[in-house]
């Protein structure tokens, strides 16, 4: 992986991180997810609509974009409902690790990936890693927890080998647009009607934090994408989960809670994992 995908992936780690920081503050409001996705849409909207009269959309377009917008719907809804029920340093590292180790082997099966010993340890080391910090739940309520952070992981999976195919036949300012565009136009629906005061309260009261949410997440995506279109999946994906050091850290030093030595073990591992993939 060269020096510039490397730095725009650190980048996008840092971004996602932050955005999922705010995410967890507001306990999962849909509400503020929803608009933040409305948000980040009409932020896109001027970029992608000049993509969009300047460019030919094919019919592969198409379905990948209507992939992308059912699994980044189902993607918000379980992560919002997962950070409802576990801390942001125990959800975060397993969504993002189940996602890596998804990403490399459907990489590896559909896209016929050749990884290199160094690749293999580095992606070892980073899904390790991202085990060992979120630990071993025992309570009902973090089990649920756990399981609805594996639910985002896949999605998270589903969606790198997604992106790296839509990014060959779509341009990224179209793409951008029109997979925030579907996402909020699937969740408005349910948000209404299942969480109809706190989508009114988000508009009243927390257009900042929908803010951060929306356009921080569609920022991070752009990045990650760029980064897809000129490295593989199997190594952008894993250097990506520098963002659970980075995640890990806020949950510290922001949400107070607690630094284990395991969870500390898990966050070296990912680092040096990270490094491994910049060498591979």
């Amino acid at each position: 992986m060269n020096l510039t995908v490397w730095l725009i992936v650190i980048l996008s780690a840092f971004l996602h991180a932050w955005w999922n920081l705010a995410t967890k503050q507001v306990k999962g409001d849909l509400g503020i997810i929803c608009l933040g996705m409305g948000l980040a849409a009409l932020v896109a909207a001027p970029f992608g609509l000049f993509g969009i009269a300047h460019s030919t959309l094919v019919a592969s377009a198409f379905q990948y974009l209507l992939i992308r917008g059912f699994l980044q719907t189902a993607y918000f809804l379980t992560l919002a409902y997962a950070y409802r029920s576990g801390d942001l340093s125990f959800i975060y590292p397993i969504a993002r690790g189940t996602g890596v180790a998804v990403a490399a082997l459907l990489a590896a099966f559909f896209l016929r990936e050749q990884l290199s010993p160094l690749g293999i340890a580095g992606i070892s080391a980073v899904v390790l890693g991202t085990l060992s910090v979120a630990g071993h739940p025992s309570r009902n309520h973090l089990m649920t927890a756990l399981q609805l952070a594996v639910l985002t992981g896949i999605t998270v999976g589903l969606m790198s080998i997604n992106d790296k195919l839509s990014t060959q036949v779509i341009s990224l300012e179209v793409y951008i647009f029109l997979m925030h565009l579907l996402c909020f136009l699937l969740l408005l629906p349910y948000v209404l009607v299942h969480h109809g005061p706190q989508f009114r309260d988000a508009l009243h009261r927390h257009l900042p934090a929908s803010t951060i949410v929306g356009v921080g997440s569609m920022l991070s995506y752009f990045l990650i994408l760029e980064a897809f279109r000129f490295g593989k999946v199997s190594y952008v994906a894993p250097v990506r989960e520098l963002a659970v050091v980075m995640g890990a850290g806020m949950g510290v030093l922001v949400l107070k809670e607690d630094l284990t030595p395991r969870k500390a073990l898990g966050i070296a591992a990912i680092a040096l994992g990270a490094g491994l993939i910049k060498m591979a």
